[in-house]
């Protein structure tokens, strides 16, 4: 899957990373992104939730798998 920006937001995005002892794990952190900005909302270990986000107002998809 696809996505592109349609305006500049915030939303929480995973990504996998050590913790203080060394093992990975996925952790959430809240992402900005730019306007014209595309990504894989369902990437492993790099997904976002776009749950917080409109459908042709926030995002649109440009590729569906």
């Amino acid at each position: 899957m696809k996505i592109r920006f349609l305006r500049n937001c915030f939303a929480p995005q995973q990504y996998h990373r050590p913790d203080e002892i060394g093992w990975y794990g996925d952790v959430w952190e809240e992402e900005f992104f730019l306007m014209g900005e595309e990504a894989n909302p369902l990437e492993e270990h790099r997904e976002i939730n776009l749950s917080g986000l409109t459908y042709k107002v926030d995002y649109e998809i440009l590729e569906y798998p």
